[in-house]
């Protein structure tokens, strides 16, 4: 059974759909978890199964039968900063830049 179905406007779109079902711990059949696949196909399907699935042009009246509402994913990533090199001196962290910068005054 269908849980869910998309309407595909690109590969960057069916990309970002792609992701955020593979962040909710659906596959494809076939694949990997996590490896994108038919990322040219118009319309893309979540199954109870947990799987990914898609039509193709000739499919595409199963949107004009079912009624359903067009969905806009927009993934958003989370930069998070390079952790800083530190040196452990009696117990005490210091930042390994600072320790540099003190050896050059010497």
């Amino acid at each position: 059974m269908r849980e869910y179905k998309f309407r595909v406007k690109d590969e960057q779109h069916s990309r970002n759909i792609q992701s955020a079902l593979f962040e909710l711990g659906y596959k494809w059949a076939c694949n990997p978890p996590g490896e994108f696949d038919f990322v040219d196909k118009p319309f893309l399907f979540c199954e109870a199964d947990g799987s990914i699935t898609f039509a193709g042009p000739r499919d595409g009246n199963f949107f004009e039968s079912v009624q359903c509402e067009e969905a806009d994913v927009q993934v958003s990533y989370t930069i998070v900063p390079a952790p800083i090199p530190t040196v452990e001196v009696n117990g005490k962290h210091y930042k390994l830049s600072d320790i540099e910068k003190l050896e050059e005054v010497k």
